[in-house]
């Protein structure tokens, strides 16, 4: 995977989004791609292991943080101004019209408090609106992820990624 990233057009530095990295193997991976001259613009994920690389900052000097909990519930990462970011209108949002279905059931599934539809459709336009400032401001080369994007605004990222022909890279554990 690391070759697979380092190697494409290898005259320029690689720029990436990493999902889900938060186990100390898959922190390595990320450390040994730095070490190999990709940017890590934006790192999502949560757990004990990230937190410690979340809370320094020096590790990742320009790597833009976000709790994948912060993230699920539409909250920005810290020091993205989302002001900036165009607000959704029938033309960004009528591609994802099967995307917005398959999101809600991704809600549904993981929804114990019994959020009404309404509010899980404005947290898919909150998704959307948010994902789309982001890859427009970082203009990320690939988008990596520890695993198949199963919550809602891993997938609406990796939507929105593809449609804009951004690289996807979804990697998956096996116990060897």
């Amino acid at each position: 995977m690391i070759d697979q990233i380092t190697q494409k057009n290898s005259d320029s530095k690689k720029r990436i989004m990493v999902f889900d990295f938060h186990s100390k193997m898959m922190i390595e991976v990320v450390k040994e791609l730095q070490n190999r001259s990709v940017d890590i613009l934006y790192w999502t994920a949560s757990k004990k292991d990230f937190m410690e690389v979340f809370g320094n900052k020096n590790l990742f000097p320009h790597t833009i943080f976000h709790d994948a909990n912060e993230a699920a519930a539409g909250i920005p990462a810290a020091g993205v101004a989302t002001t900036s970011f165009k607000p959704i209108d029938r033309h960004s949002i009528e591609p994802l019209f099967e995307d917005e279905l398959q999101a809600l059931l991704m809600m549904e599934n993981i929804d114990r408090a019994s959020v009404s539809a309404m509010k899980k459709r404005h947290l898919f336009h909150t998704y959307v609106r948010y994902w789309n400032g982001v890859l427009t401001m970082l203009k990320p080369d690939a988008l990596v992820f520890s695993d198949v994007p199963h919550m809602a605004f891993r997938f609406i990222a990796y939507r929105l990624a593809k449609q804009r022909g951004i690289t996807c890279l979804m990697l998956r554990n096996t116990r060897v």
